[in-house]
């Protein structure tokens, strides 16, 4: 590859990364966890690897991996593609394994070290909350005597913490195992690979995947420690939604038969109603203007497919006629892809949507009359929930999920910071290490500006 592309691809990362910062400076939008992923999914792209050697065609492929992941893996991957069964090389498993040590360690740092100094001595976070939260004249004063509401906060932090170490752990443990069976292939080593590099990413909606057990196992672990905390045991449980009613959960489609999901040459009609077309309706009824928090979900269908992929990460209110109940949809169908859909799966997302009779279909959108008139006319479509190996876990009380979403806020920062750890650890270094985004601003009107004039 000569310098030239190899200074495309790096300059093309550099605009990547500014575009990360940016996003990772705001706060509170809905969408920004998916364009976080599809940056860092750029920023790790191996283009390199690519067998191009032109840099109009390379400009072309970074262009179509932004637009159309799928086209350019049939383009460009091709060749990969039909080699992935090979036997994954010795560089890729010596890659793989230095991310699993990397996390094992972190796994141990958080429960030996970042639990264990939680408290008023060590921790300089909740130095400054309590001094704030409960006025303290000083320091001196918060330390003296932790009281219970203080310590229950506390309780909270170790408990997420314990459960974020649970879930970092299984995860890299499952990686470890398939190195150890000795027969890692290439499309399991990309994999495998990738779930590793998306952890802190998928961190924040796993927060709470072991936060009961954690409330069972922690007060051993700490017991005569220094982050020993006699409130943990006294922590509400998470509820899980699934077994508070008898009733079948089943996603169906709650969007009017009148209006339409796809324009006539199938178009996706982005609209808020459009995108919740296919929900779940939990039942629980809204209460003035509460606010239930959705801490964790992982859902299973009556077939024994996981479903949480194509979820979205938060409930709406969902209006019942004379009231409002809270509400959980599908992705919007257009944002589904195909790719990461078993077979077995794909035929019940068709069911749902009303196209499982179309023969020979492997796509969830068409530009197919016949396909776009069933899915905008289908509203008899039914996906079914195994209860019993689903969860869907809300906080026990109103009072108790504002106490969790006070005490997540320490945690979210948390895993921003690993995050970066881990991406200056495993992610390509750009030409030049700039540490603020203003810098980094403009570096990128510098690269814009080169690439403009060489396209004069």
């Amino acid at each position: 590859m000569n310098k030239e592309i190899e200074s495309f691809i790096s300059n093309e990362r550099e605009i990547a990364l500014y575009k990360l910062e940016m996003l990772q400076a705001l706060s509170g939008k809905r969408y920004k966890e998916r364009l976080i992923l599809k940056e860092k999914e750029f920023i790790n792209y191996k283009f390199e690897d690519l067998n191009i050697d032109s840099l109009s065609e390379m400009r072309k492929a970074v262009m179509l991996f932004r637009v159309d992941k799928a086209s350019f893996s049939l383009k460009y991957e091709k060749k990969d593609i039909r080699e992935a069964g090979a036997p994954a090389s010795l560089k890729n498993i010596s890659d793989l394994n230095s991310k699993i040590l990397y996390l094992t360690d972190l796994f141990l740092d958080i429960v030996n070290i970042h639990i264990q100094k939680l408290n008023f001595v060590d921790n300089e976070y909740l130095k400054g909350y309590y001094k704030n939260k409960y006025c303290y004249a000083s320091i001196e004063e918060a330390l003296s005597e932790e009281g219970v509401i203080a310590a229950k906060h506390r309780a909270r932090i170790q408990i997420m913490l314990f459960s974020l170490a649970r879930y970092i752990f299984d995860t890299t443990k499952k990686a470890s195992k398939k190195i150890e069976s000795g027969d890692l292939t290439v499309a399991e080593f990309l994999k495998e690979s990738k779930v590793l590099d998306t952890i802190f990413d998928n961190c924040y909606s796993n927060i709470f995947c072991y936060y009961n057990e954690s409330i069972e196992q922690l007060p051993d672990i700490l017991k005569d420690s220094r982050g020993e905390n006699r409130f943990i045991g006294s922590i509400y449980p998470l509820k899980n939604i699934c077994n508070l009613k008898d009733e079948p959960f089943v996603f169906r489609r709650y969007l009017d038969k009148d209006r339409d999901i796809l324009s006539k040459t199938g178009r996706p009609i982005k609209k808020k109603y459009t995108a919740r077309a296919y929900s779940l309706d939990t039942g629980i009824s809204r209460v003035g203007n509460e606010n239930i928090e959705l801490l964790y979900c992982d859902l299973y269908s009556s077939r024994g497919n996981c479903i949480t992929g194509i979820l979205d990460k938060s409930f709406y209110n969902l209006s019942s006629g004379s009231e409002y109940t809270k509400a959980l949809s599908t992705k919007p169908i257009w944002e589904i892809r195909e790719s990461e859909l078993s077979e077995e799966l794909k035929r019940e997302v068709f069911k749902l949507i009303g196209t499982e009779s179309v023969p020979m279909n492997d796509s969830i959108l068409s530009k197919d009359s016949s396909v776009i008139n069933l899915i905008n006319n289908n509203c008899t479509g039914t996906l079914e929930i195994d209860k019993s190996i689903s969860k869907i876990l809300v906080a026990a009380t109103r009072s108790e999920s504002e106490k969790i979403v006070e005490a997540k806020k320490y945690i979210d920062l948390l895993i921003n910071s690993l995050n970066k750890e881990y991406m200056n650890n495993f992610t390509y270094s750009t030409s030049v290490d700039l540490k603020s985004a203003k810098d980094r601003k403009t570096k990128v009107r510098e690269i814009i500006g080169r690439i403009f004039n060489e396209q004069r």
